[in-house]
């Protein structure tokens, strides 16, 4: 059974598109149905929902509006429109939506019952093709063996040429599915992830990415706190990448966040910014070098990450007390 909302700022309309087809035996669950498009659009960004059915006239909205801002939150979802001839100038628009029908007023019985078997045909051929996958993608996940999750997501990928969009609902009924099984805590920031994966240009980029979030979502899913899991997994990648550029976009895109959700997640588990824990680890980390003599202590700022070798020396000093130099001779008494 498909889930369906129903938009229209007309009362009456709306009991009557609510009421009067025989959704079930369409294939289709009503579990919302809404006068304006804010009240809809709050739904969507916390239900899951395969179609949306609405009329392209809202008060002070349109349907193609609230249309466009859904696609932003929900790409899987199909679109019926309702207008009125005079109103068909929109038609423009909304094939660039990827409008799955546009239903001139008055619209008949038999057109919205055509529109819908013609509808579930579609889901039907898009669901099929992908619960397998994502099937096995959950069953992978949920044992913590991200490297079969990603093989099999290259086989299918190989034998079935995916789209951006096909890739972006693998993900969201993957999200789904983990859900529904009970293995997914609302604390995962799956919009963040999903918005993540819509940001990417290309297919194949995409695909990358879906491959880095089955890896980060394996290891999460077998923590029991998926926040602290991924500022641990950003400090592990900071470590091993002390001697290079780091920047929070970088860390951010390690652990398939965004820089923004990320940041503030690191600050409230850690108590510090980013910026300040790369800083504590560098200067960390030259101490430890500063024991090897065979490090020469004009290499120590480029070893640790800085370009800036006056830079690194004024934090060294800020942070120790010391500059290199009187650090290995005070307090590690080597000459």
């Amino acid at each position: 059974m498909y889930r369906m909302i129903i938009v229209d700022d007309e009362p009456l309309i709306l009991q009557h598109l609510t009421e009067v087809f025989p959704w079930h035996e369409l294939g289709f669950e009503v579990c919302g149905s809404f006068t304006n498009s804010e009240q809809a659009y709050d739904y969507l960004q916390n239900k899951k929902v395969d179609v949306l059915f609405t009329d392209i006239r809202l008060n002070g909205d349109t349907g193609l509006s609230l249309a466009r801002r859904v696609k932003h939150i929900c790409p899987h979802i199909q679109i019926v429109l309702i207008s009125a001839y005079s109103e068909f100038e929109y038609a423009r628009e909304a094939i660039s939506l990827s409008i799955f029908e546009y239903l001139l007023k008055p619209i008949s019985y038999n057109s919205v019952i055509n529109c819908f078997q013609r509808l579930r045909t579609s889901l039907d051929s898009h669901t099929n093709s992908s619960d397998d996958i994502v099937s096995q993608l959950a069953r992978h996940l949920k044992n913590g063996d991200s490297s079969t999750a990603g093989h099999c997501l290259d086989l299918y990928a190989q034998y079935n040429p995916l789209s951006k969009e096909q890739l972006l609902r693998i993900q969201h009924r993957l999200f789904i599915t983990l859900d529904e099984q009970g293995i997914i805590s609302e604390n995962l920031p799956t919009q963040d992830m999903a918005a993540t994966l819509r940001a990417t240009t290309h297919p194949q980029d995409t695909l990358y990415e879906l491959h880095k979030q089955l890896y980060l979502l394996s290891s999460a899913l077998t923590k029991p706190d998926f926040n602290a899991w991924y500022v641990s997994e950003a400090k592990r990648y900071i470590e091993d990448h002390l001697s290079e550029d780091i920047s929070l976009n970088d860390v951010a895109a390690h652990v398939s966040l965004s820089p923004a959700y990320f940041s503030r997640t690191f600050r409230r588990l850690t108590g510090e910014r980013m910026s300040d824990y790369i800083c504590r680890c560098r200067i960390k980390k030259a101490i430890e070098l500063l024991k090897d003599p065979a490090v020469r202590i004009g290499e120590l700022n480029t070893l640790v990450g800085y370009h800036s070798r006056s830079g690194f020396y004024t934090l060294f000093l800020k942070e120790t007390g010391y500059t290199p130099a009187e650090y290995r001779k005070e307090v590690l008494h080597l000459h």
